[in-house]
């Protein structure tokens, strides 16, 4: 299987550009949360995205999206209003923009808690709900507490052949990060799902009361930085840099909340997926993603320490239905190649 060669010399040409990025960094860390926040912005929703602002690190703060627990939306851009949005729930796990564009969430459900006996063996998941690839984190504990997941990972394209999607209204490929609580609550998902009509790939959290919910949209067919990290006791926040499909470079993060997760890492579990969302299971439905990388995962304490994903932090290894529909080109715990062929 070819894989895209991300590794140190790939990535060197990607860290120029956010080393661009980095450049501005000292200057927006002496920036007051106020320079983050357009004029229109006021009254109450302008408080609640001041708070959230004021615990983010000062490079996630220029594209800033807050899922509440209300169901409401605060940003801190007026331009982010248009493109963030709860779902509108058709039945099961099918959803609808507000464009009328119909997309089929991730129904991927955590299997029982005892570890794998073996971390380093690919197993049939027990959940049968789609095709899917999955890496669970055992849970944090004092000595390893985990409050963030983060990895490289390639976005597929249409163009290139990477991603087709023959029937949309049953199929929808994702990619992201999730995880269950340590203090109790939902399991959540965070991180892509992808548009067949637009190919492009838009930012989805899915978890707690509300609905799932879209925002900031991708261009397809490049390389992406993924987080999802425990902002505060019941919160998550989901970020992601590369390039947005109007062009510009960037970081854009999603805060949401999501009861239970512990800010000490204590028994937080994450988790890594590639899937196809299917709203009625076909293995032969004919829809493919192929050539997801992931690379230089890690998994950790966020601001410290943190390492690459390995065996010991791994609880489960495991794909469905089989190896044949879901292949992985397996390198380490913290960098594979997923092709999920449904044709």
């Amino acid at each position: 299987m070819r894989g895209l060669g991300l590794g140190a010399a790939a990535l060197a040409g990607y860290t120029s550009l956010a080393s661009v990025f980095a450049q501005t960094q000292a200057e927006v860390s002496a920036a007051g949360l106020e320079d983050f926040l357009d004029s229109e912005i006021q009254g109450y929703e302008r408080e609640i995205i001041l708070t959230i602002l004021s615990k983010l690190p000062p490079w996630l703060r220029d594209n800033v999206v807050y899922f509440s627990s209300a169901c409401r939306i605060f940003v801190n851009r007026v331009r982010l209003r248009g493109n963030s949005e709860f779902l509108q729930p058709l039945g099961g796990p099918a959803f609808r923009t507000s464009t009328g564009e119909q997309l089929i969430m991730p129904s991927d459900e955590i299997d029982p808690d005892a570890d794998q006996a073996d971390p380093n063996a690919v197993l049939i998941c027990e959940t049968q709900k789609g095709p899917y690839r999955r890496l669970r984190s055992k849970k944090g504990s004092i000595t390893t507490p985990y409050t963030v997941v983060e990895s490289y990972v390639w976005l597929p394209s249409l163009v290139r052949g990477e991603v087709f999607v023959a029937n949309s209204l049953n199929d929808t490929p994702h990619i992201y990060h999730g995880g269950s609580p340590g203090g109790g609550g939902s399991d959540v998902d965070a991180g892509f799902l992808y548009s067949a009509k637009k190919n492009d790939w838009a930012l989805f959290v899915n978890g707690g009361s509300c609905s799932p919910a879209v925002s900031t949209r991708f261009r397809a067919g490049q390389l992406i930085e993924l987080n999802l990290f425990v902002l505060d006791e019941g919160r998550l926040t989901l970020s992601a840099r590369g390039y947005f499909t109007d062009g510009t470079f960037g970081w854009n993060s999603c805060t949401f909340d999501a009861s239970g997760f512990r800010k000490d890492g204590i028994d937080n579990r994450f988790k890594r997926i590639t899937s196809i969302g299917q709203r009625t299971y076909d293995a032969n439905s004919g829809s493919y993603l192929r050539y997801v990388e992931w690379n230089y995962a890690k998994i950790g304490l966020y601001g410290g320490p943190w390492h690459d994903w390995a065996d010991k932090d791994t609880s489960q290894n495991c794909v469905y239905p089989n190896t044949a529909k879901v292949y992985v080109d397996f390198r380490t715990f913290s960098h594979e190649i997923v092709h999920i062929d449904l044709r």
